[in-house]
């Protein structure tokens, strides 16, 4: 949902998908050209950010509409860039890379560090509790789980220790 409430973001199909925005609360959906693997908008904007099928090696940004498109990102070889995040306040970028690595850049692509090596596979990531928790699904002996990870470890420069929050027998999957 874009910040200001007034149009939603939706993904049609199987990855790669296609996007649609919605009015709020009704109109007419447009869709957004092309097809990627992931999108969100970005905060603070009315930009929305996405990965295109073609280029995982480069997150891109472009006005609601698809116009004026433009590489916002590169990221490292074999990026899991599916699952990546951007801060609530639009600043950073957090993506998991295949070696299972959660890395974070400002969202120009500078200021890259290493936050943890814990994770595989990563899923669904988001902030949660009030931008205190970074929350990610990861598969374990065939199911996934929600894990939260603080962030104030990060903020003192160490590496956190990740917390189980769900443990099956229902696989927390989106």
């Amino acid at each position: 949902v874009l910040p200001d409430g007034s149009e939603l973001m939706v993904a049609v199909g199987r990855r790669p998908f296609s996007l649609w925005v919605l009015p709020l609360p009704a109109g007419t959906p447009r869709r957004i050209p092309g097809e990627v693997t992931g999108a969100s908008f970005l905060p603070g904007s009315s930009q929305t950010i996405y990965v295109q099928p073609s280029d995982f090696l480069h997150v891109f940004a472009s006005d609601v509409d698809g116009g004026n498109a433009h590489p916002l990102l590169q990221l490292p070889r074999d990026p899991v860039t599916v699952n990546s995040a951007i801060s609530p306040d639009g600043r950073f970028i957090r993506y998991f890379t295949a070696d299972g690595k959660v890395w974070e850049s400002r969202i120009d692509g500078t200021q890259k560090r290493l936050l943890t090596q814990e994770f595989r596979e990563t899923y669904c990531t988001d902030w949660g509790a009030g931008n205190k928790l970074f929350l990610l699904t990861s598969p374990k002996e065939g199911l996934f789980n929600v894990w939260a990870i603080s962030e104030s470890a990060w903020l003192r420069g160490r590496e956190p220790q990740p917390v189980q929050l769900t443990f099956g027998p229902v696989s927390f999957e989106c």
